[in-house]
């Protein structure tokens, strides 16, 4: 992958210190969109190189979060109708965050969440985040040569190390979508690449990580330009019990101030995830 995976770990380190209770969700997704992601090959000798240009491009960031007891939500948005402004949305409740960043780099969406609640034995449903970040846009080639599109991607969720029978509502789901599709005089195509993973209630075998890269290729001979659109798409959710057993109440000062890591922290989480990490890569080609 180009980017390194230094900002998924912290991320994962950064959402368990919401914790304030015993059992908790989170889940993350990254899609590389920068510059990198885009490049042209000349098969004119520079006769008619091929030149790539935007229109209709659109990026967004959303996030939400709610903690039912005490009673607390928020959520916020922000857009631009180009690639580069960095855009930015966070909501933090006291058992539910979330937040959401796309730049020139790429989008990253993050939630989490903890089971608990100020009054013991009393269900009062689920606390909840979500988030998401995209970019969209239409794209035209023109000239004689290949334009070759390939994006990185990761999504991660782990939810409680309690069991199906006493954490219930307990899970958490990370997803990305990305779609191109193109049409000239001669030639069309499209390709595509979505995951999801499993809530983790669901999954028994523990956190799930998953990792690929989108590829689409463009081909104009040099006849006319080809039209084609692209969208990329990065989201998370995690949800947990509204519910205190005795084990899992609140703390009595709701207002703590939360207390900062330590730099030590990062640098062992970073050099952890390298170890744990796996990477997979299945390509999706289209000509």
């Amino acid at each position: 992958m180009k980017k390194p995976a230094l900002a998924l770990f912290a991320m994962l380190v950064l959402t368990g210190s919401f914790q304030t209770a015993s059992a908790a969700s989170s889940a993350q997704a990254y899609i590389d969109w920068d510059n990198m992601s885009f490049k042209l090959v000349d098969y004119s000798n520079g006769v008619n190189a091929p030149t790539l240009t935007w229109s209709s491009v659109n990026g967004t960031v959303t996030s939400s979060a709610t903690t039912m007891d005490p009673n607390d939500s928020g959520s916020g948005n922000q857009s631009r109708t180009n690639f580069t402004t960095a855009l930015s949305s966070e909501t933090e409740t006291l058992l539910a965050q979330s937040s959401a960043t796309r730049n020139s780099s790429g989008m990253y969406a993050s939630a989490s969440s903890q089971q608990g609640a100020s009054v013991v034995g009393v269900n009062f449903g689920t606390n909840s985040a979500s988030s998401s970040a995209s970019n969209s846009g239409n794209f035209q080639l023109a000239g004689n040569g290949l334009l070759l599109i390939s994006m990185d991607w990761y999504t991660y969720s782990s939810g409680s190390t309690g069991s199906f029978y006493f954490d219930p509502a307990e899970w958490a789901s990370a997803s990305i979508s990305i779609n191109g599709s193109y049409n000239g005089q001669f030639n069309s195509g499209s390709a595509s690449a979505s995951y999801t993973t499993a809530p983790y209630l669901w999954n028994s075998y523990g956190p799930e990580y998953q990792s690929s890269t989108f590829v689409m290729a463009v081909f104009n001979p040099g006849l006319g330009v080809i039209s084609g659109s692209l969208s990329a798409t990065a989201s998370a959710s995690a949800k947990s019990l509204a519910y205190a057993d005795g084990l899992t109440i609140l703390p009595v000062n709701l207002n703590a101030s939360p207390v900062p890591l330590p730099a030590s922290v990062w640098l062992f989480g970073s050099a952890l995830f390298g170890f744990l990490a796996p990477r997979k890569r299945k390509p999706n080609v289209a000509i």
